[in-house]
């Protein structure tokens, strides 16, 4: 009785293996490339190289080649062969005329400019840039060395991954493709680590802020139609300090409701937060505010002003806490006929001032202030004449650094 051997093929199965590979047929299946639909490549040199990759798998004669030639041209090229057919016969003839009527005369100036404009797209991947800019770059220059072509990767991938595969020292694209996959893991792995990490923090930040949730806040900028909102810095009432109760209980008699309403409402009204934005209107407000309802004959002043020398302009400044800068007007930056490259380019953006409103410095530039005993060198901006009511500020800069 004959022994069975589960598994091994048997001799016919053996014979048409033979027989196949000595008729050239490949035991791969594979489909004519087609040319001229949309998801078809629009490159005529890469169709008639996937022609060739078919083609020595699976040889054509002539005759079965013309035959399908028809059934796999589209669209322009499916004129262009219906009309010329008869004259072409063989695959080399083919290759000839095709290439004639589809490549244009500007092609190779088409693909350095796809090799100078072709950039990593987001959510491309290092292995698949680097393979088909290598391919691109071998169509545009076939002679071309791997290390230009490893500086054109690099010179197209993200910059961040660039800058780590540069300093490896990588030598060949294959080299690079690991390397660069290896980041890109690295890279994901960060991105979730510090995702985790910021779950891990959400609670005991949910849990600080809940005192502060309970806390009542108050306003920060009073509404431009009504006064500023009063704040005693004694007993956090909403009254102004000079009258509050716990002070005029210590420094005398109580005063009569009349008086301290009148007390209340003059300092309401006066300009306090005018700061470094002011009208014409409310200079003389900044003189002191000398009332006669205070028995001790207290002045509170609405602007601090201090006397300033600036090279040969001497005047008067306001020192304002609540700006950054020290701001000269034009008007005081023209009187000092400055060198015209003293003043330098300001390319921080625009300034906030008193009102709310933005506005663009001229420039600024490196100046010589002289306060009582005090002078420095410290950089100015210089604000248009009708940004600035006031000649110079004296801001934060000076204070922190005198």
């Amino acid at each position: 009785m004959p022994e069975d051997h589960f598994g091994s093929p048997s001799e016919s199965t053996i014979r048409e293996e033979l027989k196949s590979r000595f008729m050239g047929k490949s035991p791969i299946k594979l489909q004519f490339p087609t040319f001229g639909r949309l998801e078809d490549t629009s490159d005529p040199l890469q169709y008639l190289e996937r022609c060739e990759d078919f083609l020595a798998l699976n040889p054509l004669s002539n005759e079965e080649l013309i035959a399908t030639l028809r059934n796999v041209l589209h669209g322009t090229a499916r004129d262009w062969w219906d009309v010329g057919r008869h004259k072409i016969h063989t695959w080399k003839e083919f290759h000839d005329q095709f290439r004639a009527a589809f490549l244009s005369e500007d092609y190779e100036d088409e693909l350095a400019e796809r090799v100078r404009n072709r950039v990593q797209g987001e959510g491309e991947s290092v292995r698949d840039f680097a393979y088909m800019y290598q391919s691109l770059c071998k169509r545009w220059k076939p002679n071309i060395q791997e290390d230009e072509i490893i500086k054109l990767i690099l010179k197209n991938i993200n910059p961040q991954i660039a800058s780590q595969l540069r300093s490896s020292g990588v030598t060949s694209v294959d080299g690079l493709v690991r390397l660069g996959q290896q980041l890109e893991k690295d890279r994901e792995n960060q991105l979730q680590y510090e995702q985790r990490k910021n779950l891990l923090k959400k609670p005991s930040r949910a849990v600080a802020s809940e005192p502060a949730m309970l806390t009542p806040k108050r306003p920060s900028h009073p509404s431009h139609n009504q006064p500023p909102q009063v704040y005693c810095w004694r007993c956090k009432g909403s009254h102004a300090p000079a009258s509050c109760p716990q002070w005029t209980a210590s420094r005398g008699p109580p005063r009569s409701s009349h008086q301290q309403a009148a007390k209340t409402s003059h300092v309401q009204e006066s300009p306090a937060t005018l700061g470094s934005l002011s009208s014409s209107s409310h200079l003389e407000a900044a003189n002191p505010i000398n009332s006669s309802t205070f028995s001790q004959e207290i002045a509170l002043p609405c602007q601090l002003m201090v006397p300033l020398q600036i090279g040969p302009w001497d005047g008067i400044a306001i020192l304002d806490t609540g700006s950054s800068y020290t701001l000269i007007n034009e008007d005081v930056w023209t009187g000092l006929r400055a060198r015209q490259d003293a003043l330098k380019p300001w390319t921080r953006g625009p300034l906030y001032l008193a009102d709310g409103e933005e506005r663009q410095p001229i420039g600024w530039s490196r100046m010589t202030l002289a306060l009582q005993t005090q002078q420095l060198t410290i950089p100015c901006v210089i604000l248009p004449a009708r940004s600035l009511a006031f000649p110079a500020v004296v801001g934060l800069d000076f204070i922190f650094l005198s």
